[in-house]
């Protein structure tokens, strides 16, 4: 992995792979799928399913990271269906959080795919209702 993302952080190889899925044909090319699993799973404490692809990979990843850091940014006990999704702890929760910083930009695009909005307005960047929204609905 470190020859597709020379001088890169760990935590920054798997932020950019999860935006460039164009990278996967090079993944496999080189035998690496199975640093990145090893890679992921280290870092972030994801358990990866045998027989998982690239695309697999990429989904559980970003839910894991992404929950992970909402998770650990709740003040009290998580509720609901929220509470049987596995909490990184320790080491695995600081590393979520540093693969998540870089994500944020593209963060929006995961709604769909986490289903966790359908039917609720968002809130904006500050967490304050939308009605106070400044050009967040507008990007």
């Amino acid at each position: 992995m470190k020859l597709l993302y020379p001088d890169t952080k760990y935590a920054e190889l798997l932020a950019d792979w999860l935006v460039t899925p164009a990278s996967d044909d090079a993944i496999l090319a080189w035998g690496a799928f199975d640093e990145l699993v090893a890679l992921a799973s280290t870092r972030t404490g994801l358990t990866v399913p045998p027989g998982a692809t690239l695309a697999d990979l990429r989904d559980r990843l970003l839910r894991h990271v992404l929950l992970a850091e909402f998770r650990g940014d709740l003040t009290g006990p998580p509720l609901g269906s929220l509470a049987t999704i596995p909490m990184p702890t320790g080491d695995d929760l600081a590393h979520c959080r540093e693969v998540a910083v870089p994500y944020v930009p593209i963060e929006s695009d995961t709604d769909a795919l986490l289903e966790i909005t359908q039917g609720h307005p968002r809130p904006d960047s500050n967490g304050g209702p939308p009605s106070q929204q400044t050009g967040v609905l507008s990007r």
